[in-house]
């Protein structure tokens, strides 16, 4: 009657859900984020700097023109979209860790430095289930994630602590209510790698 409801769920859980029991027919709207353009996502890292009050300097190398800065900027922000994929996580994180210095009031921007992640391609198929169950469910406990591949709970539990240990998974809540999800920083190289070894769709 008077009341609006919106949920939020992850990509890959909707289209589970919706697959095994026409989720989608009991909502009248559906609004689905998708990943921020390049243009989306320099306006939402420029938004959030802004609101700082430093100006900004990118730099490349040490030597600087101040007629390179647009350049610099456009390099800048192709290479974010590039290596974020649209996520506005990883986004951030890129750009806190491309901060090199802050002079007066002025905040230095170096060349953009890409995570090294060769290593999800030479992950084991035990390793990468596990992630895909994880995706698949948006979050998941050890007491479910055991039930899910019919093993012991104390495996569940070293199998996911391994995955949390590899930076791949973080964890929320104590105990029984501890729940895992993906690293919303490789949140999109994971699903790429999933993807390419046909284990999400």
């Amino acid at each position: 009657g008077q009341l609006l409801w919106i949920i939020t769920i992850d990509q890959y859980a909707w289209q589970y859900l919706d697959h095994a029991i026409l989720m989608s027919r009991h909502f009248a709207f559906l609004i689905e984020t998708g990943r921020l353009s390049r243009s989306e996502l320099e306006g939402a890292i420029m938004a959030r700097h802004q609101a700082t009050g430093y100006a900004l300097r990118f730099v490349e190398v040490e030597v600087y023109r101040e007629e390179d800065q647009a350049r610099l900027r456009r390099k800048f922000f192709d290479a974010l979209s590039m290596a974020c994929a649209g996520n506005v996580f990883a986004a951030i994180y890129y750009w806190l860790q491309s901060v090199r210095a802050v002079e007066g009031n002025i905040v230095e921007i170096a060349s953009l430095e890409e995570l090294q992640l060769q290593f999800l391609g030479a992950m084991p198929t035990e390793g990468m289930l596990s992630l895909g169950m994880v995706i698949q469910h948006g979050s998941l406990a050890s007491e479910h994630f055991c039930r899910i591949f019919h093993i012991p709970l104390v495996e569940a539990r070293a199998r996911l602590a391994h995955l949390q240990r590899m930076g791949l998974l973080q964890a929320r809540g104590d105990g029984e209510l501890r729940e895992y999800s993906v690293n919303p920083l490789l949140y999109h190289p994971v699903v790429l790698e999933l993807e390419r070894r046909n284990i999400v769709q």
